[in-house]
């Protein structure tokens, strides 16, 4: 992101939210959380619990620092990019242990397990809505709206647009992102399963 006038509340961080040390907190647990299922596999329903709780807190928090008009609209994408992140990991922490593809394991899987779908699913929707409410009025909240005129936002590296258009840009690739991870992680898991299925059946 490029200024070109006088406009530094804009870039204010809001540290409650994305202060430097909220973040380095989150990074740490996310990795931790990450990677602990890969060591014991029992811990992968308490990690996805924890960092759902986790990534959910950080959604109401900006709403209510944007409701009370103390979330600049940069810190609104840090707090987008951390939450997208969250989405991610919370697709590896996931319980689809299936064997004979999403329906007969859907079928066939515990109730907590279902829970976790349902919630993340919850979380993914309700971190889409806000996102698309951060993306159209972030005009209209947070500190120094005036400089939005006067901002370049540079997205993927794409080159200098202005404003309206990096918005599109940013929430579309976060889109297309975040779908593709889902995608090829169900998918890897499901073929994955049916392969170990068959050897152990064999």
């Amino acid at each position: 992101m490029n200024n070109s006038t006088d406009c530094t509340a804009f870039f204010a961080q809001n540290t409650d939210i994305t202060g430097i040390g909220v973040r380095a907190a989150f990074y740490t647990q996310l990795f931790t959380l990450s990677v602990l299922p890969l060591l014991d596999r029992e811990t992968r329903t308490s990690s996805f619990w924890t960092l759902f709780w986790t990534s959910l807190g950080l959604i109401l928090a900006s709403l209510v620092s944007a409701a009370e008009g103390e979330l600049s609209f940069w810190s609104a994408v840090q707090v987008q990019y951390l939450v997208f992140i969250s989405n991610a990991a919370l697709i590896h922490l996931l319980p689809l242990d299936h064997h004979f593809g999403l329906r007969t394991w859907w079928k066939e899987a515990g109730g907590r397990d279902k829970l976790a779908i349902m919630f993340y699913i919850f979380h993914h929707i309700l971190s889409l809505i806000v996102f698309i409410i951060f993306w159209i009025l972030g005009e209209e909240f947070g500190p120094d709206t005036s400089c939005i005129s006067s901002t370049t936002l540079y997205v993927s590296y794409k080159g200098p647009v202005d404003f309206m258009w990096a918005k599109y840009y940013s929430f579309l690739l976060y889109l297309s992102i975040i779908f593709l991870i889902g995608l090829t992680h169900m998918s890897l898991t499901e073929h994955g399963s049916n392969y170990l299925w068959r050897q152990r059946i064999s």
